[in-house]
């Protein structure tokens, strides 16, 4: 027992058990004073916001824990104007209070394009322009061309729309488009 107290003693041993005691108070410290700032083992389900507008969502009770954060603003043709689409954490997720909520909304109104220009590009590259920006292909009118495929003009509510134009997101465009070795139904051949 004597040399146990005796080894003990020595400066070095006694210096790296004086550290280890105090390294595990500080582990003990730290522990308890996360726990009491994460608010450890205090959660809340979250409710589905889906389908509410912002100020139902302010009204409820279920909205007063949280931080509801609008980060966008999409078109959905079907669903009421200002209302949730989505929310990020998804409903039934457990959060803790003061938690931020990301939402995005459905738009008030049709979100505006600007036309692009279509002329000298091929069917498949105007198709794919169109349909890029959220705009449709409407019919495709053919007229005789040496230039197989390649679009002349683009038309809008019977008439011609000029690049840079704003319109209205998912409207329909009419592509005027060349066929080599077609011959128009209204165009007639003289042979003499």
């Amino acid at each position: 027992m004597d040399k146990i107290l005796d080894f003990l003693k020595k400066p070095l041993i006694k210096h790296l058990l004086l550290g280890l005691a105090s390294f595990i108070v500080l582990i003990i410290i730290i522990s308890y004073v996360l726990r009491f700032y994460t608010r450890h083992g205090e959660a809340y389900e979250l409710a589905n916001f889906e389908g509410m507008t912002l100020e139902q969502i302010e009204n409820s009770g279920d909205a007063s824990m949280f931080e509801i954060i609008v980060i966008d603003s999409v078109f959905v043709p079907n669903k009421p104007k200002g209302s949730v689409h989505t929310q990020d954490p998804p409903a039934g997720s457990l959060v803790k209070s003061g938690r931020k909520v990301y939402v995005s909304t459905v738009a008030f109104g049709m979100p505006k394009v600007v036309m692009p220009d279509l002329s000298d590009l091929s069917l498949r590259q105007a198709t794919n322009t169109l349909e890029n920006i959220g705009l449709a292909v409407g019919d495709v009118i053919y007229k005789p061309s040496k230039f197989h495929n390649v679009v002349y003009e683009q038309i809008y509510k019977g008439r011609p729309i000029f690049p840079g134009t704003e319109i209205d997101q998912g409207s329909a465009i009419i592509l005027v488009v060349g066929r080599e070795g077609y011959v128009d139904e209204t165009e007639t051949t003289n042979e003499n």
